[in-house]
Parts: structure tokens; sequence; C-alpha cells
């Protein structure tokens, strides 16, 4: 099962009124296996999303984003995330050099 967090990275809004005008967003999703997979982008909101500023929590952003983004682009993203976690989990090329010996996780750190 693959999780997936939605965050926010940035809010460009007008100095003059809050008014919120762009986001930077995030999305990582995690595996039980704990690979993870990680998308940014940006979405330019209109005026049509009134809210106090004061008042704004990520996540009525993130809902915000995912409304503007539609359902289907939503979960275009998060299949997008999952397919990237399959290929991590089961690679079909391999990038190693076949006359030095494999690395072990415990050298690494």
């Amino acid at each position: 099962m693959t999780d997936f967090i939605w965050s926010i990275t940035n809010l460009r809004s007008a100095k003059i009124d809050g008014q919120i005008l762009a986001v930077n967003y995030a999305v990582k999703a995690v595996s039980s296996d704990n690979v993870y997979a990680v998308w940014h982008d940006v979405v330019e909101l209109t005026g049509d999303l009134i809210v106090n500023y004061a008042d704004v929590t990520e996540d009525i952003i993130v809902q915000w984003v995912k409304d503007k983004l539609t359902e289907f682009k939503v979960n275009q993203i998060q299949n997008n995330l999952e397919s990237k976690i399959q290929e991590k989990l089961n690679p079909v090329f391999v990038n190693e050099l076949p006359w030095l010996p494999p690395i072990e996780l415990e050298q690494v750190l």
C-alpha cells in the first residue's frame, strides 16, 4: 500500500489584500517498504477562492490545489508516483559495474 502526502511548499499572495495567487505543492508517495517518490509543481489560483488570509491552513490550500487540478489529474499524479515506486522495487535495469562488488547498504551508512 502507498500513502500519498500532499503538502504546500510556498504561497504567492498579493501584498495589498492577501489574496493567494499561486501555490507550490509537493506530493510524496511512501510505500509500505519505505520506498518513496516525490512530485513538485505550481498551481495558479483564481480570485474565486476567497478566505481570510489569517484563517488559511495547509489543509484548505491542499484541497484548493486538488480541486483546481481535478480528480483526473490528482489520480494521474498519484498513479505516476506509484509507478516510480514499483520501478524502484522491481527494477528493469541495473546500474552497476560488473567488475566491482555490489555495495551493501551498511557500507554506505
